[in-house]
């Protein structure tokens, strides 16, 4: 297993056992969020070079086993401006950029938010 998978395992647990310790706030709706986890690339020139879904994961599960949930090209898009936002640097391997991951919890009911944080549980 290469690095990357294994900081992209971690970083999908880590997402896991944040949302199961976390719930919707009262007044939101029931909808279960999910955890979509992204692969993507930034050159060393700061250019977003490829971004796409690796898996979608129902943290609630306790599980990282990828579920079959469609991801809007919206909620792509949106996740994608996010990561543009958070002024990733492109880190260098063997002269290739490497691959970095990152999630963000999707609710079905607003496909075209990636900036959902779920509320601590009362």
């Amino acid at each position: 297993m290469t690095l990357m998978r294994t900081i992209a395992l971690a970083t999908l647990w880590m997402a896991v056992l944040i949302a199961s310790s976390y719930g919707q706030s009262p007044t939101s709706s029931p909808n279960r969020l999910y955890a979509v986890v992204f692969e993507f690339v930034i050159d060393e020139s700061g250019e977003l070079k490829s971004f796409r879904v690796e898996k979608v994961v129902d943290p609630n599960s306790g599980s990282t086993e990828a579920v079959d949930v469609r991801v809007p090209d919206s909620f792509v898009s949106a996740a994608r401006a996010q990561v543009m936002a958070k002024g990733y640097k492109g880190t260098l391997e063997h002269g290739t950029p490497k691959e970095m991951y990152t999630y963000f919890f999707f609710d079905p009911k607003q496909p075209d938010r990636a900036d959902i944080q779920p509320q601590k549980r009362k």
